[in-house]
């Protein structure tokens, strides 16, 4: 009967703690030295590798990474994380930008397949930690690199839409209409009253950076893009729309100066003189139908002191009319 081999358990053992002695006595020059021919050695042995083989080397790689941050603590964690970004920084540093345009469409890739993974409950927990990581990302950021940030993202946003199909396209709005409807409805009064205010200053200040041919064909797509809104609507709707707009309409006149009233009320009456310029007989008719109604709505609905101010301010306005007129 052959003799029982013995287990090396015992001597892998004592050599796996030996040579953890001997990597806690080694010098700063040793550690790099030993971790560079690390490196190389476990290259070499992955340019190697058959598909099947890296497959399963990964496999258990994984495996044994959930292990190992399974069992950290809080501390471990965060300076893991500290380490992994250090070291991720210094190779993105060291990247070519054909190196770089690979990783981040392996980096896509990889992300893409992981998402299609997900169940509902994952995803909507991925979405919340990426919110909260990147809250409190841009809350830890200088005013420059807050500028530059959104320089890229301009760009990088602008890059994905000239590549869109037009049902890409139209997918996308539908989503953004329907991503921004629903934090509207969650927003409070000051969070609605604050996000207005900073959508004015960026509308304003986007309209100060266009040339005549982008503020000529940005009017153009405004005006296609209610009037369709305004063809979609319900009659209630309408009537809302209506009640909302003459409030505001009233509320910018309100805060207006004598010289913002007096260049509103040119550029009204210029604007207002070029679309009948622009009206088919019938639509001349139609108009003054509306109008007529209109004006037999807002008098009935008048008390006597806002139809005898009415009819002062008509008055003032004949009259001048009619003084011009003579003077010509």
């Amino acid at each position: 009967m052959p003799r029982r081999r013995k287990s090396d358990l015992g001597r892998s053992s004592s050599g796996a703690r030996a040579k953890r002695i001997a990597r806690s006595q080694e010098s700063e020059e040793h550690t790099q030295t030993r971790l560079t021919l690390d490196a190389e050695r476990h290259a070499s042995h992955r340019a190697a590798e058959t598909e099947e083989q890296s497959q399963a080397r990964r496999f258990l790689d994984a495996q044994r990474h959930v292990a190992q941050r399974a069992a950290e603590t809080l501390v471990q964690t965060q300076a893991r994380r500290l380490l992994d970004a250090d070291r991720h920084a210094v190779l993105r540093d060291a990247e070519t930008l054909d190196q770089s345009q690979v990783r981040r469409l392996l980096d896509a890739d990889r992300h893409a397949a992981l998402r299609d993974a997900e169940t509902l409950e994952q995803s909507q927990a991925r979405r919340r930690i990426d919110a909260d990581r990147h809250a409190a990302l841009r809350d830890a950021e200088t005013l420059d690199q807050s500028q530059v940030r959104r320089l890229l993202d301009a760009d990088r946003h602008a890059a994905l839409r000239d590549a869109e199909t037009l049902e890409q396209s139209q997918a996308r709005r539908r989503i953004d209409a329907d991503r921004h409807a629903a934090l509207r409805d969650a927003e409070t009064l000051d969070q609605s009253q604050v996000r207005r205010l900073l959508d004015a200053d960026r509308h304003a200040a986007l309209r100060d950076a266009e040339t005549l041919e982008q503020s000529q064909a940005r009017r153009r797509l405004d005006a296609d893009r209610h009037a369709a809104l305004r063809d979609a609507e319900t009659l209630d709707q309408s009537q809302v729309r209506r009640l909302l707009d003459a409030d505001r309409h009233a509320a910018l006149r309100d805060a207006e100066t004598l010289e913002q009233s007096q260049a509103r009320r040119r550029l009204d009456a210029d604007r207002h003189a070029a679309l009948r310029d622009a009206e088919t007989l019938d639509q001349t008719q139609a108009r003054r139908r509306l109008d007529a109604d209109r004006h037999a709505s807002q008098r009935a609905a008048e008390t006597l002191e806002q139809t005898q101010v009415r009819r002062v301010l008509d008055a003032e306005r004949h009259a001048s009319l009619f003084a011009e007129y003579r003077g010509r």
